[in-house]
């Protein structure tokens, strides 16, 4: 397991903020549990990295449990976002907790759409269906209602910025799909509460 920072002009200066931050990394790894891991500061002539050693299965688990803990809410956020999912028939992603947040990544347009509609939004215009919806020239109605419809139920400041990936006959790529950035747990948790059957929501 290696740690590099971006490359330094000074090599020394270098090596030196290296050795700084090894000995403050082993300094919280001794204070959870994991003093053995000492890091270790390699220089090879290059841009210094600071490595740890093989970790042993009492380790791996214990660093396993702690880097849980400390995404704990955001376990917790993503599986009640899911349980909402699930109770509602939408057919997304199972949510993941990931750097604190909760992801939710590439979603079928159909259930965008469903979701938006569970949130309270207006229909698309008549005529239009999302699962029609294949190109990025056509997505602009579909995105802003599914915005819109997350901007009701959230707390973001800056809104819940969506994308859309046009279909493509490529067999890596596949069906159209709304790209959905990592959530805040509070963001997760307020959809999870729009979505709750006992919340009153418009459908």
């Amino acid at each position: 397991m290696s740690f590099s920072p971006p490359p330094l002009a000074d090599n020394q200066t270098a090596l030196q903020k290296m050795e700084a931050l090894a000995e403050a990394l082993h300094h919280e790894m001794s204070a959870v549990g994991l003093s053995a891991l000492a890091p270790i500061v390699e220089d090879r002539g290059t841009t210094p990295s600071i490595c740890l050693p093989p970790l042993g299965g009492a380790d791996a688990t214990h660093l396993t449990r702690l880097l849980r803990y400390a995404q704990d809410d955001a376990h917790e956020a993503a599986a009640s976002l899911h349980a909402a999912l699930l109770a509602r028939s939408l057919s997304f992603p199972v949510p993941r907790a990931r750097n604190g947040m909760v992801a939710l990544g590439r979603v079928d347009v159909d259930a965008a759409d469903h979701l938006a509609m569970l949130l309270g939004a207006p229909p698309l215009p008549d005529g239009v269906l999302a699962m029609d919806i294949l190109e990025s020239s056509q997505a602009a109605p579909l995105i802003r209602r599914i915005a819109s419809a997350l901007a009701s139920v959230t707390n973001d400041r800056d809104g819940v910025i969506v994308g859309f990936e046009p279909s493509c006959p490529q067999p890596c790529c596949g069906d159209a799909a709304v790209r959905f950035p990592l959530l805040s747990v509070d963001t997760a948790r307020s959809i999870t509460d729009a979505l709750n059957p006992s919340t009153e929501v418009h459908e």
